[in-house]
Parts: C-alpha cells; structure tokens; sequence
C-alpha cells in the first residue's frame, strides 16, 4: 500500500522540469486544478481488516492525491482545452512535506492545497454502494459518481459533505453534465475569514 509514491517517483524525475512546477504527490503544481479531476476507475476494494483496534493506518498520500485511493483512476477522455474553473488555487499555502529530505519525489507525511471558490452544505445518504447528494430543503438527489472513499463517507458523524463547484466543460451539449465539482469533507476544510 505504501509503495505508490516512491514507485512513480523515477517517472516524477525524468519529467520534472520549468513547466511542470512543484511536484505534490502525484501531481504537478503548474496543472493542479486539472490534475484534480481523476476519478476511480474500479470499484473500492472491500478493506481488510490488517490493523488491530486503535492503530492508525499508515498514511499513504494526501486525500487529493490520486494515489491516495489503492486503485485504477481515470482523468476522463474529454480534453481540458477552454473549460472554464470555478476556483483558484494559492500555490503559495500548497505543499508536500516529503518522509525523506533527500527524496522530494518519494513518499509524503502530508499534503495540502489551499483552494478558493464557493461552496455548498450537501447531506449524503448511502444505500449499499450508492451515494446520494440532497441539498437541505429540496426534492431531487444526485448520485455521487465514483466516490473515492466510500468508507470514510459511511463514518461522517454528521453525514455533510460540501460541494466546491469546480469547473464548466464547454464542448458537452447536455446541460446536465458540463459542470463538476468536488466533493469535500469536513474534516479536510479549513475556513479563512
């Protein structure tokens, strides 16, 4: 489980360069916000029960990170040319602090990235293996497609998550489907005045 990040850590060094920026755990800094688009590509593994009662798990990579998730990942086949971001992203609070000062390419202690845009309180509600979205006081639910940690959204205590509106794709005609978002904890917020 712990062997993503220093496994595509060569891949990291023979592409590393002016344009690309920052390296943060799989991801590069000058592209972030479309690096921020992956999605599962599988189905989540049912998690095995490794660790005794009341150890932690071993971090493995910041939960925006695509490796973070143990499994296959998609960016999508459609192309990131024109869409238009709702966020913007402060380089200067976005960072990984590399477990070895020598390798800034290999694994991680932690991650985190500062984003800015607007978001919305969503109750989740999950049935077997699907996620549904409902804003307080409406109807209609939306399913959560592909969510990265289904265990993690089962434990919310309070069962809120907050959708950051995140971008607009241009070329699709279905009004349904041109804008995404992130789904966010609220764990992993932190509010700035």
């Amino acid at each position: 489980r712990t062997d993503g990040l220093p496994a595509v850590a060569g891949l990291a060094h023979e592409w590393r360069n002016g344009l690309t920026g920052k390296y943060l755990a799989g991801l590069w800094e000058k592209d972030l916000l479309n690096h921020l688009r992956w999605m599962p590509d599988e189905a989540e593994p049912e998690e095995p029960d490794e660790k005794k009662p009341g150890e932690e798990a071993e971090y493995i990579a910041p939960s925006w990170s695509w490796l973070s998730v143990q499994r296959g990942v998609t960016w999508g086949v459609e192309s990131f040319i024109d869409d238009t971001f709702f966020v913007d992203v402060d380089l200067s609070r976005t960072d990984c602090q590399p477990k070895k000062a020598n390798n800034p390419l290999g694994a991680v202690t932690s991650g985190y990235i500062f984003l800015k845009g607007r978001i919305m309180p969503l109750t989740l509600s999950i049935r077997g293996k699907t996620v549904w979205l409902e804003k307080k006081g409406h109807e209609t639910k939306k399913e959560l497609e592909r969510p990265d940690n289904l265990s993690r959204l089962r434990n919310l205590p309070d069962k809120v998550v907050y959708c950051l509106r995140f971008c607009r794709r241009p070329t699709t005609r279905n009004a349904y489907d041109d804008d995404s978002a992130l789904v966010l904890a609220k764990e992993i917020l932190s509010f700035s005045v």
